[in-house]
């Protein structure tokens, strides 16, 4: 299990990734792959956080995915299936409790994001 700290020292973008992440677990919809992961991210970034993190692209949520997993955060599972190449598209799901990514993120300018 990590610590607050581990949490705390994210970016806004890995912040909105385990937000993102935190909503689909409670969905009961981890493992989730990136694309529908960073659906989920769009829809929770506030219009004023826009300006601070941006928008949020598949590319920026595959590179935060890669940071929370080498920090212990997020975990990548083996594909369900595989596209028509024989090649799977990875799975991330959380490998903290949901309640520490909220207790985390609450101080952030992503707040806003947990009130929905």
């Amino acid at each position: 299990m990590t610590d607050r700290t581990d949490l705390e020292s994210t970016s806004l973008t890995d912040r909105l990734v385990l937000l993102g992440l935190t909503e689909l677990r409670q969905r009961g919809e981890t493992p989730a792959q990136t694309h529908d992961l960073r659906e989920i991210c769009r829809k929770q970034l506030p219009d004023e956080s826009e300006a601070v993190v941006g928008s949020v692209a598949e590319p920026d949520v595959m590179r935060s995915l890669y940071t929370l997993e080498s920090a212990g955060l997020v975990e990548e599972t083996e594909p369900e299936s595989t596209s028509p190449v024989g090649k799977g598209r990875p799975a991330y799901a959380l490998a903290v409790d949901p309640d520490a990514v909220v207790d985390a993120v609450a101080d952030s300018p992503l707040e806003p994001a947990l009130e929905e």
